[in-house]
């Protein structure tokens, strides 16, 4: 079944929104006209997070229907065989509602709304107006897949720094709000260095503000796109670039294409700039020139596209800059990472030597008075 949203006008005159499932868009229509609802718009709603395949699925999913459909078998069926071999897993139900729209008659662009996202949508619309759906699933699952391998990539090289982070971080919680305490009455009634009363005020300020610690990884994790900026900004325009490669080569609109593409980026900045380079293009003015004067695009991008342009090239020359930026952010990442690892222990090493070293000069100075 797909989903809709739509918003209607109440007996009273009020303005409001509704949600309707249907197996196709006609027949929701067809639905609301019987029931004499006065519908002011009408739309198929974003796929649901319960509707969704997990990446994981949804991969699998694409490579195995463009495996079927290459080797000849028709939608229906190849649809019906996979949701057989889904049987007790997450993807049955979607898989199902997939097979029985398409048995209805339904066309397979409009019978994915509202199980998978407009990107995965409009390419699967693109091969089907163009005949060519198994290589548009196939180039599909390669999106998804390369996707999918930048993310487990920048997860992986951040990893490892982000454990020791959070160990020495617990040493050091554990020394200011259990060791510190404990040995307070060993400096009661006497005259402390500031550095020493400077520590000791810190563990009094994080046992009095003990309930913010647990707010810490909400705060980095709220913050984490500003964390690694130019590694993030290289990641979107690969993303931006292979998606865009695989649309137009799947036959959609650039101005569609750009549309879709910029959705993909996850970067406000590169974002806005390909907005505002849509504009630019429905009056005439080429991709290469307006990133020129774009000053979040890298000068590498509008070069690529101006030979682009010349040589009709386009999917080729995308996938080519589209590997540059893939490149440039596992090198940079793999730096990131090497550095990381041996900074985060000399920073948290420093701040627990510190708290020692105050611990430990006052007992100095006792031991000699004694």
């Amino acid at each position: 079944m797909s989903h809709f949203e739509y918003t209607f006008i109440t007996p009273e005159g009020k303005k409001k929104r509704g949600h309707m499932s249907a197996p196709n868009a006609q027949e929701a229509k067809s639905a609301l006209r019987t029931s004499g609802v006065l519908v002011t718009s009408f739309k198929a709603a974003k796929a649901r997070k319960s509707d969704q395949l997990p990446k994981e699925a949804l991969i699998d999913f694409t490579l195995s229907l463009a495996s079927l459909l290459k080797a000849g078998l028709p939608l229906f069926e190849s649809l019906k065989l996979l949701t057989d071999q889904a049987q007790g897993t997450k993807a049955h139900a979607t898989l199902e509602a997939l097979c029985n729209a398409i048995k209805e008659g339904v066309a397979p662009s409009l019978a994915f709304e509202g199980h998978f996202d407009p990107l995965y949508c409009s390419l699967v619309r693109a091969g089907e107006v163009s005949g060519t759906l198994p290589k548009t699933l196939e180039k599909l699952a390669q999106l998804l897949k390369k996707e999918q391998q930048l993310k487990q990539k920048l997860i992986a090289s951040l990893l490892y720094p982000a454990i020791v982070a959070a160990f020495c971080l617990g040493v050091i919680v554990l020394l200011l709000t259990v060791a510190l305490p404990a040995m307070s009455s060993l400096f009661e009634g006497k005259a402390l260095s500031p550095f020493t009363a400077g520590v000791l005020k810190a563990s009094e300020l994080l046992r009095s503000t003990w309930w913010l610690l647990p707010l810490l990884p909400l705060f980095l994790y709220r913050f984490r796109k500003k964390l690694l900026p130019v590694t993030r900004k290289e990641a979107a325009l690969a993303r931006f670039c292979y998606t865009l490669a695989t649309l137009q080569e799947g036959g959609v609109v650039l101005i569609d294409a750009l549309k879709f593409a910029r959705s993909s980026c996850n970067c406000l900045d590169l974002e806005q700039a390909v907005e505002r380079a849509e504009a630019s293009l429905i009056l005439g003015i080429p991709l290469s020139a307006h990133f020129k004067k774009e000053k979040a695009i890298p000068t590498l991008l509008p070069r690529m596209f101006a030979v682009a342009e010349e040589s009709g090239a386009f999917a080729p020359t995308l996938y080519q800059l589209a590997e540059l930026y893939d490149q440039a952010t596992e090198k940079r990442m793999s730096r990131l990472a090497t550095l990381a690892q041996p900074l985060t222990l000399l920073i948290l090493g420093a701040i627990v030597g510190t708290i020692m070293l105050a611990v430990l000069l006052p007992l100095t100075d006792l031991s000699n008075l004694l």
